[in-house]
């Protein structure tokens, strides 16, 4: 019985492997690129009764709770090295935000453009 547990759990993790594996794109230099951001309008700002979270590209994410609005890490625009995504909306798109979360201030996580051009968004 363990024998056969195992083995599940093995064949388990393959597949998971395979399928992340097969999700991998490359481009011409043969550098892997992230998945395409899905872009997004003001119509993500408004009340909600669940809780949305979206992917700003990189480390950054967009979280819609019940209304409250918040982004954390944001980079987008003002990028100070070569990024792999295009931005899902840009900083004057977005019509308002309760808080901007950056976790560091790496320019992978900190963009000064960004926070600077989100500032009239924020309460």
């Amino acid at each position: 019985m363990k024998s056969k547990l195992v083995l599940a759990i093995i064949l388990c993790i393959q597949i998971q492997i395979a399928w992340a594996q097969a999700r991998i794109r490359y481009d011409n230099k043969g550098q892997a690129t992230p998945s395409t951001v899905q872009s997004f309008g003001e119509e993500a700002f408004n009340f909600q009764n669940e809780t949305v979270i979206r992917w700003l590209g990189n480390a950054g994410f967009f979280i819609n709770s019940r209304g409250t609005c918040i982004m954390t890490d944001p980079m987008l625009k003002g990028f100070d090295m070569p990024v792999l995504f295009q931005a899902p909306i840009t900083p004057e798109q977005v019509p308002h935000l309760d808080a901007v979360l950056i976790t560091h201030c790496d320019n992978d996580h900190y963009s000064i453009p960004s926070c600077a051009g989100l500032s009239s968004a924020c309460f």
